[in-house]
């Protein structure tokens, strides 16, 4: 198992926490709230829904990585184009196994 498949493992892991939120509008509610760590995108997602979603992450220095198309579903079990990680440990862990390749 690579770090890359190992951090998207995570996902599960911190959903399961109750650490990671998904969907646009839940997403886009805990960006303008300052609130998250590590926003991630499906490569699927829509050019304007991302203009939306990345200036409020780098507004609060939040991370954002974009996944390759129909991962973020298959890590979640659930269809979504985006997701929000809210715990700074998970973020960060991550955030570094997903840039590991």
């Amino acid at each position: 198992m690579t770090a890359y498949q190992r951090g998207l493992g995570m996902l599960g892991l911190a959903r399961r926490a109750r650490a990671l939120t998904s969907g646009f509008s839940q997403v886009e509610a805990s960006l303008k709230a300052g609130e998250g760590s590590l926003l991630l995108l499906d490569g699927e997602i829509s050019p304007e829904t991302e203009k939306q979603l990345v200036p409020l992450a780098e507004k609060h220095g939040i991370r954002h990585f974009r996944l390759k198309a129909g991962e973020l579903s298959d890590s979640l079990g659930d269809f979504r184009m985006c997701a929000l990680v809210t715990d700074e440990g998970f973020g960060r862990r991550i955030y570094q196994l997903l840039n590991e390749e």
